[in-house]
């Protein structure tokens, strides 16, 4: 078959993947998410006051009043581009939330100074619909995303721009993402062959044939990697994106990099970028070291049962030390006693180097991961600790030291240092978590380089509303026993 047929073969099937999308039921399941948070946070609220506070409080009044201003709730999240949110990363998702959902509280607020409303009379329902809604909105839509990403009319279709492995690489990440809604139908390489890409969701095409493209309204979103693209090629595809697609896309992969905050900055003479560091802020750092102390003595209250069932569980399997210490790099690359329940046996560390040397299958697997998924030194016990992340308990104990905080970057092993290629230096100018972006992301899975990466982007991008993704993910995390080893 000539290559003009297999191109028009493969832009035929472009043009029916684009018609699954559907425009109207991802809003319509947002919508409805969005008012079933409404709703739910509005019930409890309202019994949660008159059982305890307010006994005489009016629901029934006060439910059309919140009625009445629900309307506004979805013009503004329609204003700030919640419906469908597509190419929003699930934190930056959170902030919108929470800002949207501040700022319709604050003008109730101004509102009831002119008209009389009860809502903003009882203040403690106000307060309380408020902080719910904070908490219960994110958590419902994505709940609904998990269950409806994988359909094909959910999303928006992208094209891809860059060379054989820069594209691949971006077809990987947002498949393995799908929350952001955005779904490579077709990518152009390059330097395209035959064997460019193989995937069947994705049709590839050279560069060359990107003008074919121009007549496909459906399609408005292009993804542009700069990286291996001579400059002359370079500016010639921008330039013919900008003018015919919607929302062109640049991604950089010059500054070595996995992402980092962009902030603009300019003069009477330049512009230019910001590369921050967001943790690095102090009243950051005092911010979490104060919420560290308050939720790790309310979790270690609530866990302590827990515990001491795993502790006693130990000691009847034969268990002598309970306790694992490991010597772990912290703060400024300080050394400090990690603190675990034990999972293995007490001949470990002696054993490792013998387990290397006689399965070279697993030197590999430990030489790229710096684990072993099927490690014949854990215990039958120690393996289900680690499956649901239990073993990590005792660490609360370093967070109440001061050796760590709840969320943050890895802990890393001493000898692990040579092997960060130079990511030391800004990952350990901040204390490590107990649980971080890797572990909710993809967890044991990744590479050791991928871990590191997953930390600078979380010094780098440190937001509240990143901490609070990071702290819900790790329930589901740990109840799924995801991705542990």
């Amino acid at each position: 078959m000539s290559d003009e047929n297999q191109n028009k073969i493969r832009f035929d099937s472009v043009i029916r993947k684009t018609k699954d999308f559907s425009v109207l039921k991802p809003i319509l399941l947002l919508i409805g998410g969005d008012l079933l948070s409404i709703i739910f946070c509005f019930a409890i609220a309202s019994l949660v006051i008159q059982s305890f506070y307010y006994p005489a409080l009016n629901i029934l009044n006060l439910y059309l009043e919140f009625q009445l201003v629900m309307p506004v709730f979805f013009v503004m999240f329609t204003v700030n581009r919640l419906y469908p949110g597509y190419g929003n990363f699930i934190v930056n998702e959170i902030r919108s939330i929470w800002i949207t959902i501040t700022l319709m509280f604050s003008l109730m607020a101004v509102a009831s100074l002119f008209v009389h409303l009860q809502i903003w009379f009882v203040k403690s329902f106000f307060f309380l619909s408020w902080a719910l809604l904070l908490f219960i909105m994110p958590i419902i839509r994505h709940i609904i995303k998990m269950l409806f990403t994988s359909k094909p009319w959910w999303g928006t279709p992208v094209l891809i721009i860059g060379s054989a492995k820069s594209t691949k690489k971006a077809i990987e990440s947002l498949q393995k993402n799908p929350f952001g809604g955005y779904k490579p139908i077709a990518c152009f390489i390059y330097d395209y062959n035959d064997e460019s890409i193989e995937n069947e969701n994705t049709e590839t095409f050279s560069l060359d044939d990107l003008h074919q493209f121009d007549s496909i309204d459906s399609i408005n979103t292009v993804i542009f990697i700069n990286e291996g693209i001579p400059e002359n090629r370079k500016n010639e595809a921008i330039n013919h994106c900008v003018k015919t697609f919607k929302d062109t896309i640049i991604v950089n992969e010059i500054y070595g990099l996995s992402s980092f905050w962009l902030l603009f900055n300019s003069s009477n003479s330049f512009y230019g970028v910001n590369l921050r560091s967001n943790l690095l802020d102090k009243p950051v750092i005092i911010y979490k070291r104060f919420f560290d102390l308050i939720l790790s003595i309310a979790l270690l209250v609530v866990w302590l049962p827990l515990m001491l069932y795993v502790t006693l569980a130990l000691l009847l399997s034969d268990t002598k030390n309970v306790i694992y210490k490991q010597v772990r790099m912290g703060l400024k690359g300080k050394h400090f006693n990690l603190f675990k329940f034990r999972t293995m046996k007490e001949d470990a560390h002696d054993s490792l180097s013998e387990i290397l040397e006689k399965y070279p299958e697993k030197k590999a697997e430990y030489a790229k991961f710096h684990k072993l998924k099927n490690d014949p030194r854990i215990t039958n016990l120690g393996r289900t600790l680690r499956k649901f992340s239990l073993d990590e308990l005792p660490q609360f104990i370093n967070v109440l030291k001061g050796d760590m905080s709840l969320i943050g970057p890895r802990a890393y092993l001493p000898e692990e240092r040579s092997k960060m290629n130079d990511t030391d230096k800004l990952i350990l100018n901040v204390k490590p978590g107990i649980t971080g972006l890797w572990q909710v992301t993809e967890r044991n899975d990744s590479t050791f380089e991928e871990r590191c990466m997953a930390d600078i982007y979380y010094i780098r991008n440190w937001t509240l509303s990143l901490d609070f993704y990071i702290f819900i993910k790790t329930i589901w995390v740990v109840m799924t026993g995801k991705s542990s080893f």
